[in-house]
């Protein structure tokens, strides 16, 4: 992994600008370093780059959600469920946001939903 994060962010450095570079960095930081301030930066660059990209959407959207950041969290889960509405992993993530927001009544709506997709 670490590898992989070097061999990115030297692509980086040469091109900030290119989605696929800050998705796998954002990725790479956030699933196998768990440095969510990191992932959060680059993930926000995809995420400018192509916001209409569902991964990035729902990645943004779990790694707010891990830092305490249940608004921005429940923004990015929202527009990737409009990207990919029969996804029920989206309205689990999104109910969890949700729960953890004090939101209880949004989070079984959520968590309902995700039960009537997955069927």
């Amino acid at each position: 992994i670490d590898h992989k994060i070097s061999i990115y962010e030297e692509i980086h450095e040469i091109n900030s600008r290119r989605f696929d570079i800050n998705y796998k960095l954002g990725n790479l930081y956030g699933k196998y370093k768990n440095d969510i301030p990191k992932a959060l930066k680059y993930l926000k660059a995809a995420a400018n780059i192509n916001p209409e990209n569902k991964d990035v959407c729902k990645d943004l959207g779990v790694a707010c959600g891990m830092a305490g950041q249940f608004d921005e969290s429940i923004k990015w889960l929202k527009k990737a469920i409009i990207l990919e509405p029969n996804d029920h992993t989206l309205y689990i993530n999104l109910g969890i946001s949700y729960q953890r927001a004090g939101n209880l009544n949004k989070a079984k709506e959520c968590f309902i939903k995700a039960e009537q997709i997955k069927k």
